[in-house]
Parts: C-alpha cells; sequence; structure tokens
C-alpha cells in the first residue's frame, strides 16, 4: 500500500492567495503553508492528517486541491503545444513513475490562472498546452490503465490523477477523489458553460456556472427576481431557460432582455421595491457592486417578510478589498438565520473579486397552495398509526376533545404518572370512519384509500404564469426616492396648479368681478396641495422683493481701507 501523502496542493484565482492562506490559517491551522506562485499553493499536512481522498477542505477560494505526489521538470527545449506533444513523452512518463501504486479511473490536467479574471481579457478556460500534456499523458499510461488511453467523464467516487501546469517547464502531480461538481472537472472549470454571441454581458457566465454548481432546483415558469439586473447577462440566461423574470436596478436593460415577454423591469432601487412585487417570486438572485453588508440589508428585509416565500438565493458578494473575505463566516450564519437550512460558499471561475453564495430553504411549504395538502398529509399520519379491524375498512386515530380542567380541591392526593397515563389512554379511542366519510373532500377520500389501488390526486399546476401576467399589466411603481418638484417662480402656472383651493380673498373678488357662463367647463381634478413653507416664502418675495447686493467699489458704498503696514525696525 502506496505511503500516505504529506502535501496538499491548491489552485484559485490570482490575487485571492492572501485570502485563502488566512482563511486555512483560521479553519485548518495544522496546515503549513509550503510554496506559492500566483494561483498555485501547497500546505505540509501533520504527520497524522488522517484525511480522506474526497475529504471536503471548505474552502471558499479553492477552486481544486488534492494531494501532492510530486513534481515533474519539463526540460527548456520542450514546448507543451499541441503541434509538439510528441515531444512530451519524457515528462509524460516521469508522471506515471509518481503514481505508481495507486489507481485510477480518471485523468485531470489543467493550467495554471496566468492572470485574474478581467485582466488583459484573461478569461479561465483550458489552453492548447493542457490539451497537449493531457494526450502525452494519457499515450505513456501503463497497460493497467489503458481506460484512460480515452477521455471520459468523471464519476462520483473516481480516483483522479492530477497534473497541474504551473510553469512552462513545470507539472505538478497529485490525486484526488471525485465527489462534488467541480471535483468531476479538471479544475474545477466547468469547461461546457460558454458565453454566447448575443450575450448582454459576463453576469450570464456567472449565472450559469452558479446554477450548475450549486444545483438549485430552477424548472420553466418559475418566477425569478434580480437585484442589480442591469444591462441584463443573468436575466437572458434565466429567460433562456423558461423562467419568469423580474428585475430591479434603476439603470437602463438591454433592448433584447427588456423587450422579452417574461421580463419585467422594476427601474428602482432594490431596497424601494414593495413587498407585494415579491409575492409568487421563487428564486432570488443578486449581483450589486456594494459591500456585502449592504446586500445582506436589502436581502433580508425582502426574504423575511411574511407574505415572501423564497426558496432559493443566488448571491453575489462583492469584496471592495480582500480583507472582507475574512467575514465570509458572518455572512453564513446570517443567511441561516433567515431559515435557509443549505448555505454554501464558492468563488467561481467567472468571478471576480467576489465569491457566490447559494442558499435553498429545504422543505418550505408555500401558503395557502399547501394548506390542503399538509392537513391530507397529516390525516394520512394519523390512519398509519392506527390499524383497522377489518381487512377493507379504514380507521383513523379520533382524538376526543380533552375536557376542561378542574381545580383539584385542597389536601386532595396528587395523580400519579401511571393515572396519568391510563386517565390519557381512555380520552383516546378507535372508530371506524363511517358517517364521517360525507363530510371529507373527494381529495382527502382518495389520500385516505391510496393503499388499496387508488392512484394519488394531481398536483395543483403552479400560478406563476398568472401572477406575472397580472403584474406584468399592473404600471410600474415610481420610488419615492426620484418624485422631484420644481420650485416655481411666483405669478406662474406651475406655482398656481400646486394650490388645490383658492385664497378667501381672491375667490371673492373673481366672483364679484367675472361671472360663469352658462356653459362653462366642469373643472378638472384639484392638484395637490403645496407645501405650506414654500407658499408662505413666495408670498414675501412677491410683497418684498429681494435688494440687490451692492458689489465693492460702486457708487455709494465705502471702499474697504487699506491694511496698515508695519513699521521695519532699525
Amino acid at each position: 500500500m502506496p505511503e500516505q501523502s504529506q502535501f496538499l496542493f491548491i489552485t484559485c484565482q490570482v490575487g485571492a492567495e492572501p485570502a485563502l492562506k488566512r482563511e486555512l490559517a483560521k479553519y485548518r491551522p495544522s496546515f503549513r503553508f509550503a510554496y506559492s506562485r500566483p494561483g498555485f499553493l501547497t500546505f505540509k499536512l501533520p504527520e497524522k492528517h488522517g484525511l480522506k481522498d474526497d475529504f471536503d477542505l471548505k474552502a471558499i477560494f479553492a477552486r481544486a486541491y488534492g494531494f501532492s505526489l510530486g513534481k515533474v521538470a519539463v526540460p527548456e527545449s520542450f514546448v507543451c503545444t499541441a503541434s509538439l506533444a510528441p515531444t512530451l513523452v519524457a515528462p509524460a512518463e516521469e508522471v506515471w513513475k509518481l503514481a505508481a501504486g495507486r489507481e485510477f479511473e480518471a485523468l485531470h490536467v489543467w493550467p495554471r490562472d496566468r492572470f485574474a479574471p478581467g485582466q488583459h481579457d484573461f478569461e479561465v478556460a483550458q489552453t492548447a498546452e493542457s490539451y497537449a500534456a493531457d494526450l502525452a499523458i494519457r499515450a505513456a499510461a501503463p497497460e493497467q490503465f489503458a481506460a484512460l488511453k480515452t477521455k471520459q467523464p468523471t464519476q462520483k467516487g473516481d480516483r483522479v490523477l492530477d497534473v497541474v501546469l504551473v510553469d512552462a517547464n513545470l507539472w505538478w502531480v497529485g490525486f484526488h477523489r471525485a465527489d462534488g461538481l467541480p471535483t468531476r472537472r479538471p479544475g474545477g472549470i466547468f469547461e461546457e458553460i460558454g458565453l454566447p454571441d448575443d450575450a448582454v454581458s459576463r453576469a450570464y457566465l456567472k449565472l450559469e456556472e452558479g446554477l450548475a454548481w450549486s444545483g438549485l432546483p430552477v424548472e420553466p415558469d418559475d418566477h425569478a427576481a434580480e437585484i442589480g439586473c442591469a444591462p441584463g447577462g443573468a436575466c437572458q440566461a434565466l429567460l433562456n431557460r423558461g423562467l419568469l423574470v423580474t428585475g430591479i436596478d434603476p439603470a437602463e436593460m438591454d433592448a433584447y432582455v427588456a423587450g422579452h415577454p417574461n421580463f419585467r423591469h422594476l427601474r428602482m432601487r432594490g431596497s424601494d421595491v414593495k413587498r407585494r412585487e415579491f409575492s409568487g417570486v421563487k428564486w432570488l438572485m443578486t449581483d450589486m457592486n456594494v459591500a456585502p453588508n449592504y446586500t445582506l440589508d436589502t436581502v433580508e428585509a425582502i426574504v423575511t417578510h411574511p407574505d415572501v416565500h423564497i426558496e432559493g438565493m443566488l448571491l453575489t458578494l462583492k469584496l471592495l478589498d480582500w480583507e472582507q473575505a475574512d467575514d465570509a463566516a458572518e455572512y453564513v450564519s446570517r443567511v441561516q438565520s433567515w431559515g435557509f437550512g443549505k448555505v454554501h460558499c464558492r468563488q467561481l471561475q467567472h468571478n471576480r473579486r467576489e465569491f457566490c453564495l447559494a442558499a435553498e430553504r429545504k422543505g418550505a411549504p408555500a401558503p395557502l397552495e399547501k394548506l390542503e395538502e399538509r392537513a391530507t398529509r397529516k390525516l394520512a399520519k394519523i390512519a398509519k398509526s392506527v390499524v383497522g379491524a377489518g381487512s377493507g375498512d379504514v380507521v383513523v386515530a379520533k382524538v376526543a376533545a380533552k375536557p376542561q380542567a378542574e381545580g383539584r380541591p385542597e389536601g386532595a392526593p396528587r395523580k400519579s404518572n401511571q393515572e396519568h397515563k391510563r386517565t390519557k389512554k381512555e380520552r383516546t379511542h378507535l372508530e371506524p370512519i363511517t358517517g364521517e366519510q360525507d363530510e371529507l373532500t373527494q381529495e382527502q377520500l382518495d389520500w385516505n384509500n391510496r393503499d388499496q389501488g387508488e392512484s394519488k390526486p394531481a398536483a395543483r399546476p403552479s400560478k406563476s404564469k398568472e401572477i406575472f401576467a397580472a403584474k406584468k399589466k399592473m404600471p410600474v411603481p415610481v420610488p419615492k426616492s426620484t418624485r422631484t418638484l420644481a420650485h416655481p417662480t411666483p405669478g406662474s402656472n406651475a406655482s398656481r396648479s400646486f394650490s388645490s383651493r383658492p385664497s378667501p380673498s381672491t375667490s371673492s373678488s373673481a366672483a364679484k368681478t367675472s361671472p360663469a357662463p352658462a356653459t362653462a367647463t366642469p373643472p378638472a381634478a384639484a392638484p395637490p396641495q403645496y407645501k405650506l413653507g414654500l407658499k408662505r416664502k413666495e408670498e414675501l418675495n412677491a410683497k418684498e422683493p429681494p435688494k440687490p447686493i451692492a458689489k465693492l467699489g460702486a457708487q455709494g458704498v465705502k471702499r474697504r481701507p487699506k491694511p496698515i503696514q508695519k513699521k521695519k525696525r532699525g
């Protein structure tokens, strides 16, 4: 049996190395830092670490990791390109020498990140060098690894041989056991996710990768809302999946997204949206360029409202500086306090200085629509706990109403626990359902008789489309923060439109001088009354116009005296 590896390798985003080191120092203090390159780190493990091949590192900024077997030096004369793959035979054979004595079902080869995402238009992806190295290592595989000659999808539980192209002349070899979706892909890179030609923005990639990694059960015709959606890349990905989308952002949306029949735009901030706009929303996404606590404050006010029932969230938390990454555990515990049992975080390959938080509320029934279903479940649970007298009789446990407790007379002995149990048992009795069958609905009868071969009642169709269509017909609300009033000048039409009723003096004089014609048009609706302070200020300005301020040096104004210069001594 091969010896246990004493080193661990980790690949991450370029620039996230300090955050990853602090994260491991906090939660894995026994790991000792050993070697580092931009986007690649190694740690020395304790002698008896006891870690399994499929252990979960639980590090947000670790994209891929595994046990280290050593490194392979590639001569400078060898260049890792697809056309020169045959020249990599010697390094490929060295890889299999380091892996001797171990069994593998899959091979992962990927390059280290050269730049941070977005720098020099860099995107995390496989390269020609990694493809050439993959072909060379598979071709040099021993006979017992004949299955690795061809590239096959990695399955859960497979033992994977890892080769990281750290530099042009240095490969790092390791291994791990595949478990989650990122561990089944080389370097945790989702190669199947690409940016379409008609994509609005990079947010399309982040949303698709976030859904693939988190495993949220997003289905067509679900209603999703995104806060901070402009220009609409993530909304475009949701619309392509067949969802009903409500976008919330004060900025303008792309014309393609704005004109989609399943899209509704609320041009306001997330904190200004009324809670009724989130009725029927099942999934909530955010991508706001603000601090993480501001994003969580906005989301908390929505998901904790009693009339809002969000089943899952995908939040992008921006890091204004890398030190904010140290508070990730507090962000997770805060989201868990809202009732979301499954919360996990990861810095996606398409994230920049940010990370994704996925949360799912397990077993959260929708209001009103699930009341009858819960009632039938409760009735079925009672029926299961009772054994019927006849073969075809349906028997349930009928619990009589508990009689009102009478006061114990003074001096009377207390009842023992056995007497209390005997009294409780007498109050609970069993009897077959006879006349009470008429009081049950057909759905409840179908549920009670499901064990006798009858089918379960069909699930109710979702009403997301009806609710979304009704909301789209409604006018888009305007937040109070965007309502601005111009300051009118005295005597203008705008100043008169702000007063709902004229003053008594003007109304009486107008009635004496100009009588109303016989065929007068009906008066328009009275506008809202203007603020009293501004109205009073206008009246005072009309009586006493402000005097012009005299300029310094004008006629009749004294000039400022010149300063007296001090006499110099001596």
